[in-house]
């Protein structure tokens, strides 16, 4: 008998983002989830995208996850409120969260000589910078020495609830909510 999964259609920015969802597809697959990746090509052309993915899978779940420094900049953001999980700056951000701790604080230490809280880098350097930390990094590839399971989403989730640490994945929200996640039990 086959099982019956549950869809989750998210609308992603970009490459990376896709890359990723394809990747934990395998993971969340077992957990009754199909994950179902779309791709904008820009945050600009983010709401399009939903706004006719909802016409066409009215009765799925369907979220828009796109890089925070989108709505930081606040250039040509749509007309209607973007409800969006978004990464605390870009999906860099978002992939460091994935590593031990104090490679996290590495980053972290980097993005404040500079000043990517008040001002995100932009992709030449965020590319320059992530390469201090992933030398292999290529965008819209995941790095080898990244593999997705069970034990670097936990990692990436208790990251995420770290006060130590001052990014935050809205994506790790949902991915969260998914496998039924109790941060209370790895709160600092």
């Amino acid at each position: 008998m086959t099982a019956i999964l549950k869809p989750l259609i998210i609308i992603c920015e970009g490459k990376s983002e896709d890359s990723y969802i394809r990747e934990l597809r395998q993971f969340f697959v077992s957990l009754g989830f199909s994950l179902i990746p779309k791709m904008a090509n820009g945050a600009y052309n983010l709401m399009e995208m939903y706004k006719k993915t909802c016409k066409e899978n009215r009765k799925s779940r369907i979220v828009i996850w796109c890089d925070g420094d989108f709505l930081k900049r606040k250039k040509n953001i749509p007309k209607e409120p973007l409800k969006a999980l978004t990464n605390t700056w870009n999906f860099e951000d978002h992939l460091v969260l994935h590593l031990d701790k104090e490679k996290v604080l590495e980053w972290q230490s980097i993005c404040e000589k500079v000043n990517h809280f008040n001002n995100p880098m932009n992709k030449e350097a965020v590319k320059k910078n992530i390469r201090l930390l992933i030398p292999d990094y290529k965008k819209g590839v995941l790095p080898e020495q990244l593999v997705l399971n069970k034990e670097t989403l936990l990692k990436f989730l208790k990251n995420n609830y770290d006060s130590d640490i001052k990014f935050r994945s809205g994506f790790a929200l949902l991915l969260a909510e998914l496998i039924n996640y109790d941060r209370k039990s790895f709160q600092n």
